[in-house]
């Protein structure tokens, strides 16, 4: 049966995945209107696709539009061989993040790896290692000059003021012309590209010796996938977004109810949302810079650039105490590891 958007054949497992997507969606009837996967995903009529094998890269007549997916996953620093044998099951150890994000272009993984001695979680921190990915996408790219990201509906992490001005100021910085960003709905993954790949770390970890974020490093490169592309963020990767966005008003943008994020390069203190998935056409918010009392501020060209974040982790005394009792069960460059991040106390 041919897709009635693009006339292409669809699938079987094509139809399938597509069908899934489309239980949230009331306006569509996918027996009615048989319409592949990435048709829906992408929605735009006058897009031509180069690959129907998966999530492809899509081109129409005057730019190329690059298709992103990314998420977060937190991993426990362990030590498999006496975790589960004695008291150190319920020792502290050293979180370690990576938010990973799968390319639809040539197909790579790209994994942004930090731990809590250099930063944190929050919305500053995973803003930028998306924008650090997006970056490094670009650079290995040139000819990318718009971006659809895909990721949970999660408010914290993924759509919320300080990412939306992380992905504008990234636009303003790599010459990007445009950025959609998409959320699935609950219970509905839409990236499972992503959920794959951390099925993968999770496997690789669960039966090996990691005692430091070295070692988890050291993992993930022998993943069987063959394009994984492994980032370590440093201190000057994170940026403070939260301070830059203090003038600006997103509070016009009901980031809760929000499916759907657009930002174009062309107009900086615009932001265009949908509130449902059926929407056609996008509200507009504007975030110019608040008046404060009889003073009228000029308002800039752009958006501000945001300075290096200076925000200090904290890592509890109690934690510390449990890493320097089981430093003696680890390698030699683990424990030198943890004396340089002057985590171990009285050894």
């Amino acid at each position: 049966m041919p897709c009635t958007v693009f006339k292409c054949k669809i699938p079987e497992i094509d139809k399938v995945f597509a069908a899934s997507k489309f239980t949230y969606l009331d306006h569509l009837n996918i027996s009615e209107a048989p319409i592949s996967t990435l048709c829906w995903l992408y929605n735009a009529p006058n897009i031509r696709v180069l690959d129907l094998s998966g999530c492809s890269l899509l081109v129409d007549e005057d730019f190329q539009v690059f298709v992103d997916c990314f998420n977060l996953e937190q991993l426990y620093l362990s030590f498999t061989n006496i975790t589960y044998v004695s008291n150190f099951f319920y020792k502290r150890k050293l979180s370690t993040y990576t938010l990973t994000a799968h390319s639809s272009k040539d197909g790579c993984a790209y994994n942004c790896i930090w731990h809590e001695a250099i930063s944190g979680r929050g919305a500053n921190d995973i803003a930028s290692a998306v924008v650090t990915i997006l970056k490094h996408i670009k650079r290995a790219h040139h000819e990318i000059a718009s971006f659809i990201l895909w990721s949970d509906a999660c408010v914290p992490q993924n759509k919320n003021s300080v990412m939306s001005f992380a992905l504008k100021r990234f636009m303003k910085d790599c010459n990007i012309e445009s950025i959609v960003q998409k959320f699935g709905c609950p219970g509905h993954s839409s990236v499972q590209e992503v959920d794959n790949i951390h099925s993968n770390i999770e496997r690789i970890t669960r039966y090996a010796e990691i005692y430091s974020p070295i070692a988890l490093i050291r993992d993930l490169k022998s993943m069987r996938r063959s394009s994984v592309r492994i980032i370590q963020m440093q201190k000057h990767n994170f940026m403070d977004y939260q301070k830059c966005i203090m003038p600006l008003k997103f509070n016009e943008i009901p980031f809760t109810k929000v499916k759907c994020l657009k930002y174009d390069k062309c107009l900086p203190f615009h932001i265009g949302y949908k509130l449902s998935y059926s929407a056609t056409d996008f509200r507009t918010a504007h975030i110019e810079i608040r008046q404060t009392g009889a003073r009228t501020n000029k308002q800039p060209e752009f958006l501000p650039r945001p300075a290096q974040s200076n925000k200090v982790p904290i890592i509890s005394q109690d934690k510390k105490k449990d890493i320097t009792c089981m430093l003696k069960y680890m390698p030699e460059v683990d424990r030198q590891f943890y004396k340089a991040l002057k985590l171990v106390i009285n050894e």
